[in-house]
């Protein structure tokens, strides 16, 4: 008897098999499922219950105590009365495939639906105006910030405050595209958050840019745009406001 065999069983090949099915189903719900869904505690903890269940039933329904009378290669093999073998699938392993595609279709529907409104909003008349607010007020802002540290920079000429300004401002647009599909997507603080590391803490990006950036964000959310497009509409503020400023030395 082998080291696996002692620990899964004489059917570990077929415990192994099913272990590597779990992870495979795993992994393809967390692709198709959007991250707002599977970062929810109320979501993850029953689903990660689930997951530890069926490894364990796995595990142990290849046992011939707990199948029945199959033998201990084929426990679900059993005789059908008339000299013939049928299998059977248990059925805590029938209900939990059931459960699995059901899920994975409700995701598909719910992803093909958020994706069709976020194409809506972006391609509607109203859409791209509140969109195009938050990229304006957002580069009109950090531009006359990085303006402003440039003026700084020539007339001190001891560091070059424009280039730490950019690098602040390149570093909040990366930090808050991350954002984009969480939960924290339309909160202020953590908007605000993530303009602050992403900037290394920049002064003039926590005072001025920073508030600025939530607030085109909070304010095109109540008017309707999906959280992600107003993130993504700021990042692109961001990245225009260095462009606008390297355009006025």
């Amino acid at each position: 008897m082998n080291t696996i065999e002692l620990l899964l069983g004489p059917n570990w090949r077929t415990t192994v098999s099913g272990w590597t099915f779990n992870i495979g189903a795993v992994i393809v719900a967390l692709s198709v499922l959007p991250k707002e869904t599977w970062q929810d505690p109320k979501i993850t903890i029953p689903a990660v219950l689930g997951v530890l269940a069926k490894f364990i039933q796995d595990w142990h329904a290849k046992d011939k105590q707990v199948s029945g009378n199959g033998t201990l290669n084929n426990p679900f093999k059993v005789n059908a009365g008339d000299g013939s073998n049928r299998t059977l699938i248990p059925a805590f392993t029938a209900i939990t495939l059931a459960v699995v595609l059901g899920m994975s279709l409700g995701a598909c529907a719910f992803l093909q639906a958020q994706q069709r409104n976020l194409a809506a909003f972006d391609a509607s008349a109203a859409g791209k105006q509140t969109l195009s607010n938050v990229e304006h007020a957002v580069t009109d802002v950090a531009a006359d910030v990085l303006l402003n540290l440039a003026e700084q920079y020539a007339t001190s000429g001891k560091i070059n405050a424009a280039q730490v300004g950019v690098a602040a401002v390149q570093g909040a647009s990366f930090q808050l595209r991350s954002m984009e599909g969480t939960p924290q997507a339309s909160d202020p603080a953590a908007i605000l958050t993530a303009m602050a590391q992403g900037s290394a803490s920049h002064p003039a990006i926590i005072q001025s840019v920073a508030p600025a950036v939530a607030n085109a964000i909070v304010t095109a959310i109540q008017s309707g745009a999906p959280p992600s497009l107003a993130l993504e509409s700021a990042a692109a503020g961001l990245d225009q406001s260095v462009n606008v400023a390297a355009s006025n030395p």
